[in-house]
């Protein structure tokens, strides 16, 4: 009896089976783009928050190390410490609950190292056309934005004798950018900008009272730093805003139309950071005056 030997066919894949690997693959594709992405963005977070603590730490530098060298001048009946406390600011609110009470400081001092210094520091508009004109709080509100630049001016170290004239010289360069070059000004003279998007900026001088170990704070209303005074520490306050959210509220123009007024792109700008706080960076910190 003939043994019949059946023929095994090749092994083939069905039209099933290619359309689960093709389904399994798009699976593995997407899940891939999915961690990508999300990786991706906590890059890009991760880069915004070290560029902007960068800045902000840079400035906080930059002004603690001044105030830690600042000293009386020792000219009689001429303050020491100048702080101008703005007016027109609108405290930011989350819920109904106010998380920041936004002052917009302007902040002169003397400082003595390797000579003496004439040190000012301000708050005012990004723009430098419109920081030149003495723009204060109630400016940047009418320029619709709570957002503004910390600008600074230090002298070059001189005797004490000259710290008179070089504030002489700063009002002139002040003066030179308000009438000279107001119209083309992209480099004032009397200022240098430090740090962009800030909404924050505020000096407190501070005194022990050894009495009852608790501190007395001052402001520019009660200021006793004249003469050979000088306090023991000063505090420092500064609020940053993320890069990206940064773009976000200067990209908002785009969709005010002709009839907003300034005041109304200003509250909905503070409304849209109020919403992203966990994107503004505060900085704080209290130095001890030599």
């Amino acid at each position: 009896m003939k043994r019949v030997e059946k023929q095994q066919s090749k092994g083939a894949f069905t039209l099933v089976e290619l359309m689960a690997a093709v389904t399994i693959s798009l699976i593995v594709v997407l899940l891939l783009y999915t961690v990508f992405e999300k990786v991706q963005k906590v890059f890009v977070k991760g880069q915004s928050e070290a560029l902007v603590m960068e800045e902000g730490r840079s400035a906080m530098d930059l002004i603690l190390r001044g105030l830690q060298y600042a000293a009386p001048a020792g000219f009689e009946g001429q303050e020491n410490l100048v702080w101008v406390t703005e007016s027109g600011i609108e405290n930011i609110k989350v819920d109904g609950h106010e998380v920041l009470k936004c002052s917009h400081h302007q902040f002169q001092f003397f400082a003595k190292e390797n000579g003496w210094r004439k040190i000012e520091y301000k708050l005012v508009s990004s723009e430098p056309d419109e920081m030149v004109q003495g723009g204060n709080a109630e400016k940047l509100k009418n320029s619709n934005t709570p957002v503004g630049a910390l600008w600074v001016y230090r002298s070059k170290p001189v005797a004490r004798r000259l710290l008179n004239e070089e504030k002489d010289l700063h009002d002139n360069y002040k003066q030179d950018d308000k009438t000279i070059r107001a119209s083309t000004i992209s480099e004032p003279l009397s200022y240098a900008k430090l740090v962009d998007g800030v909404i924050h900026f505020r000096i407190r001088a501070l005194d022990e009272e050894y009495s009852d170990s608790r501190f007395e704070f001052h402001d520019s209303s009660n200021n006793p730093y004249i003469g050979n005074e000088m306090p023991g520490w000063i505090e420092v306050e500064l609020a940053v805003l993320d890069p990206k959210l940064l773009r976000e509220i200067r990209g908002m123009e785009q969709s005010f139309s002709s009839n907003d007024e300034p005041k109304d792109k200003y509250e909905e700008r503070l409304e849209y950071i109020a919403e992203n706080m966990d994107r503004v960076y505060f900085f704080k910190q209290v130095v001890r005056v030599n």
